[in-house]
C-alpha cells in the first residue's frame, strides 16, 4: 500500500529525477500531433463514433 511517506520517497530518488527530466525534454522536442498520430487518431475516433451510432441506430428497438 502506499503511503504519503512512500509518495515521497519516490519522488525524492534520483532515478524518479532523471526519468521526469528525460520525458520533459523528449516532449519539448517534438511536435504534439504528427501526421501518422492524427491518422491513427482520426481512425479511432470515426470506429467508435460508427459503432455507437450504429448500436443505438442499428437495434430494431429504436424503429419500433
Amino acid at each position: 500500500m502506499l503511503t504519503i511517506n512512500s509518495l515521497k520517497d519516490i519522488m525524492d530518488s534520483e532515478r524518479y529525477r532523471i526519468v521526469m527530466a528525460n520525458s520533459q525534454n523528449e516532449k519539448t522536442d517534438q511536435p504534439s500531433f504528427k501526421k501518422p498520430d492524427f491518422k491513427i487518431f482520426i481512425i479511432l475516433l470515426y470506429t467508435s463514433l460508427a459503432l455507437t451510432i450504429f448500436r443505438y441506430y442499428g437495434s430494431a428497438e429504436f424503429y419500433s
